[in-house]
């Protein structure tokens, strides 16, 4: 039996289209040339296909049946987008991984070898009372619509008569479907997946009742880009020999300006490193950064003095990139003797002037905010100020009340800013124990956490892991309609085996599939763990957080910590790069510390 699952709607930023030709970079391949059919081949029917104006025509035969015009080459996963104009009297849809009936079943057409048939996406106008464009038939499977009936609501982000943007994702048993930037469809089918796990694309043109038409439909701007099934990561070292221990301070952005992402990560009362990525040849090349870093683990990329350049803060000192920021040290300017062994740094617009503020935590201090004067003084201090008890980790910033300023979570308390950053309100949402099991170790609240909304409910939900101890966790906590109120329901992420898990410090949230959901990644660290040392990825399987699914990305005992995401070779989905605290004897690189690069092969080179 087919399993089937809500369709959610949520809006994204609609794509606007022009009349592509050659093939585009990121994956995308143009499934029409402009000029010819070439690479098509009608299926089916006698209705005329011809090219016009850099579009595809389709136009309606009496007493013709369905027709196609069908891709030569089959596809699997992909993201699939096209225009298309159809006359508001005439059905139509796209096949997706169709194929043709390879032997006669029955009687009539529909049962007929060499019919079409498989998975086709809606195309109909909306007229007056909605329509059902979106949704997905299957055509003359016998099985009617597979999007189940209670989720046929019509609806009009059809727009009739005029060009509509579609864009389809189909990986694995889900398929997914938008109109002009809404989401229409979210099906997960497991037993037509069985079926149709591959195959052409089709352009319909459904047949018309004697004495009706001509009509026409026509298609342009019609791209793919093809996927990897799951989860498809490769790994590559940075640096195989990153000296001694206790690294942290990571960061991820373009210092260099060059279009791709290059990676920071800093030493204790040591030096700080960046590493910038070469995209023609997936090389790292290493420059430091500066010296004699006052911070533990806490670390925060961004323009501080607001001259176009990428900075870095550490706990109580900041660098400030020069002109050239791969021959020279950077500055070094000092904002508090007192604030070091930070072990998170957040910048967040805290007083609502338009201007970030620096937050820093620790169990050496209390949680403290951080003004940048105006004038941008190098020399510092900076003006501070205490607002909450300190602990050791677990700090994020979001608003979680939707009052349109700036909360903040620590670990296992949410933090209300009752007085544009002045006075704040301490709110609990995690009633379970939780990092208070650290402190039989060696801290007490130490976690990593993230601010998102999981399940598409409006509200922001919270992430938490825990991450200084062996036998870690990780849960995300839904936000109840007041957030205020203590009755947060927490939501353990599952785990496919039996062995210790953690201590887990890296959280990153991000949709690492491109299926247009959050999914969920930490990794284990070397330090304080059992081998296998990997790294994983919570699928979001259902877009919603009712079920996250495990996959391990990669396994060779190379554990990891404060790992950073991002499109770090601007390639179209999500990367990832990390590095140790202290490695092992018996890692998957001679006993070595490392850097690490996990690269996203989810789209197709």
């Amino acid at each position: 039996m087919a399993r089937t699952y809500p369709i959610f709607l949520f809006i994204v930023a609609v794509v606007q289209m022009v009349n592509l030709r050659a093939d585009e970079p990121d994956g995308w391949q143009n499934l029409f040339n402009g000029h010819s059919l070439d690479g098509w081949i009608q299926k089916n029917g006698t209705a005329k296909y011809e090219v016009t104006d850099g579009m595809i025509v389709g136009t309606t035969v009496e007493g013709s049946w369905n027709s196609f015009l069908c891709t030569e080459k089959e596809y699997s996963d992909f993201q699939l987008e096209f225009e298309v104009r159809v006359d508001d009297r005439l059905n139509s849809g796209v096949q997706i991984r169709s194929k043709t009936r390879d032997k006669t079943v029955g009687n009539g057409p529909n049962l007929a070898a060499g019919r079409v048939i498989g998975p086709q996406v809606e195309i109909e106008a909306s007229k007056t009372d909605g329509g059902e464009a979106g949704y997905i038939y299957g055509e003359a499977t016998g099985k009617g619509w597979l999007t189940p009936n209670d989720q046929l609501k019509p609806h009009s982000h059809f727009r009739d008569s005029q060009w509509n943007h579609f864009r389809i994702v189909a990986r694995g048993p889900r398929i997914q479907t938008w109109i002009n930037g809404d989401a229409i469809a979210d099906l997960i089918d497991e037993e037509t997946f069985a079926e149709y796990p591959q195959g052409f694309v089709g352009l319909q043109v459904h047949r018309i009742k004697a004495g009706d038409g001509p009509f026409s439909v026509a298609w342009r701007n019609i791209r793919i880009r093809e996927l990897k099934p799951g989860f498809a990561y490769q790994h590559h070292f940075v640096d195989r020999d990153l000296p001694g221990s206790s690294w942290g301070q990571t960061a991820l952005v373009d210092i260099d300006r060059d279009g791709d992402l290059d990676f920071i990560t800093g030493r204790t009362k040591g030096d700080i490193r960046w590493y910038e990525f070469n995209n023609q040849d997936h090389s790292w090349t290493a420059h430091l950064l500066g010296r004699d870093s006052p911070s533990d683990v806490g670390g925060v990329a961004f323009d501080v003095d607001q001259d176009g350049r990428i900075d870095f803060v550490t706990g109580g000192a900041w660098y400030q990139q020069p002109q050239d920021a791969k021959s020279e040290p950077w500055p070094r300017y000092v904002f508090d003797t007192d604030d070091t062994k930070v072990h998170d740094i957040v910048a967040a617009d805290i007083d609502g002037d338009g201007r970030d503020e620096i937050i820093t935590l620790s169990d050496k201090s209390n949680l403290r905010v951080y003004r940048i004067p105006a004038d941008n003084n190098q020399a510092g201090p900076w003006d501070v100020r205490e607002i909450w008890k300190g602990v050791h980790a677990g700090l994020s910033a979001g608003d979680i009340d939707g009052d349109g300023d700036v909360d903040l979570v620590r670990s296992q308390v949410w933090l209300e800013n009752v007085g544009g950053g002045q006075s704040w309100k301490e709110h609990k949402f995690c009633g379970i124990p939780w990092a208070e099991r650290q402190e039989q170790y060696f801290y007490y609240l130490a976690s990593r956490s993230w601010i998102a909304d999981i399940n598409r409910d409006g509200r922001l939900d919270i992430v938490l892991t825990e991450n200084e101890i062996p036998g870690g966790r990780v849960a995300w906590f839904e936000a109840p309609e007041d957030p205020r109120q203590p009755a947060w329901t927490p939501h353990f992420l599952p785990t496919a085996d039996d062995e210790q898990r953690g201590p887990y410090h890296s959280l990153q949230l991000a949709d690492f599939d491109n299926d247009g959901d959050l999914d969920i990644f930490s990794g284990e660290m070397e330090h304080l763990a059992n081998p296998p040392h990997r790294w994983f990825i919570w699928e979001n399987a259902m877009g919603d957080g009712s079920q996250f699914i495990e996959r391990v990305i990669l396994d060779m005992q190379l554990g990891t910590h404060e790992t950073r995401a991002g499109d770090i070779d601007g390639d179209g989905d999500i990367d990832l790069v990390g590095k140790l605290w202290r490695p092992v004897p018996d890692n998957g690189n001679l006993g070595h510390n490392h850097v690490d690069f996990l690269e996203n092969r989810t789209i197709s080179d």
